[in-house]
């Protein structure tokens, strides 16, 4: 049976600026959001102080400063060149490619097991010299263990493979919480039945599993179990989303300024739609208030599922409009 591999690109966004700025290899650094709003990406160094991801950087500025980190304005359309210049040479080693993320992308492996190991470790010396961005690569029988994998990998020498008997004893110290795919609400109600390991899961008969958790539960179970479930594809590496976000660099509160901002982000969806040969079937729209306002519970959502699935810029405006309103 085939392995699947996974490359991830360490601290994708510091990595980047890093790759500019080699003076600040091994010391703190933060990428922040639009209008440098929050914190998007940290560096190991960052990480270690225990600033979160996600927090408002006006909230941890001061900390940030006196330790001194280096903060970075968000560069996407750097991280995008570079991300495709990873990819690249990765798939120009290992065949095709399936892209999970911008910084992640699944592989199948077919190379002997004994040879695996040794053979991920290539692939991450060359992606890293022919690119300067520093990638750890894991590997297992599936999607989910290949993660798990990537996640060790991280913590060590950034080559992992959890080959059948190493997984075995893996699972007795692997948290279900910390499994790909398994999110808050699963996990808690997997915690109610005192299963805390994937172990603990992996003990009850698929069966009950799928009796109490559902689809969901039981496909987990089944990729845990080093049984196939998520098929590694091409058809597979389209994006599932795609969001396009901004912060405005002045509050208003005029709503035609409001529609003219949705209206570029609904262009930039669309288009990236056409470019991808997809449809879209459900859309949402998100805004949020000024974090310097009193309007701090103001805002919301709206969500818009239309008839037909399209990639019409016109009529994804159309029915925006009227969400915004």
């Amino acid at each position: 049976m085939s392995f699947i591999g996974l490359l991830d690109c360490n601290n994708f966004f510091v990595s980047c600026e890093r790759l500019f700025r080699p003076d600040l290899i091994n010391k703190p650094v933060v990428v922040l959001s639009g209008n440098d709003g929050c914190i998007v990406a940290r560096s190991n160094e960052v990480k270690s102080i225990g600033i979160p991801m996600g927090v408002p950087y006006f909230q941890v500025k001061t900390e940030l400063e006196a330790v001194g980190v280096t903060a970075f304005s968000s560069n996407f359309k750097l991280y995008h060149d570079l991300s495709k210049r990873v990819m690249s040479v990765l798939e120009s080693e290992v065949g095709s490619i399936e892209r999970y993320s911008i910084d992640e992308s699944f592989f199948r492996i077919d190379e002997p097991l004994s040879d695996i190991e040794n053979w991920l470790f290539g692939i991450k010396n060359i992606v890293e010299a022919q690119t300067g961005i520093p990638v750890t690569t894991g590997a297992g029988k599936t999607k989910t263990i290949a993660k798990q994998a990537s996640k060790i990998g991280k913590k060590k020498n950034g080559v992992t493979l959890l080959h059948s008997q190493l997984w075995k004893e893996e699972t007795k110290n692997t948290d279900l919480s910390s499994v790909w795919g398994i999110g808050p609400k699963l996990s808690q109600k997997m915690s109610t039945y005192e299963l805390k390991t994937v172990a603990d899961l992996l003990a009850v008969d698929r069966s009950k599993v799928a009796d109490i958790f559902g689809l969901a539960g039981v496909r987990k179970y089944d990729e845990l179990s080093e049984v196939v479930v998520d098929q590694f594809g091409e058809e597979d590496s389209l994006p599932q989303s795609i969001m396009s976000t901004h912060t405005l660099h002045k509050g208003t509160s005029d709503l035609s300024v409001l529609k003219n901002e949705i209206a570029h982000h609904v262009s930039q969806v669309a288009a990236e739609l056409r470019l991808n040969k997809q449809k879209a079937g459900v859309f949402y729209i998100m805004m949020r208030p000024s974090r310097h306002s009193d309007w701090q519970l103001r805002g919301g959502s709206s969500d818009v599922r239309l008839s037909e699935p399209t990639h019409d810029t016109r009529v994804l405006l159309n029915r925006a409009k009227i969400a915004i309103d």
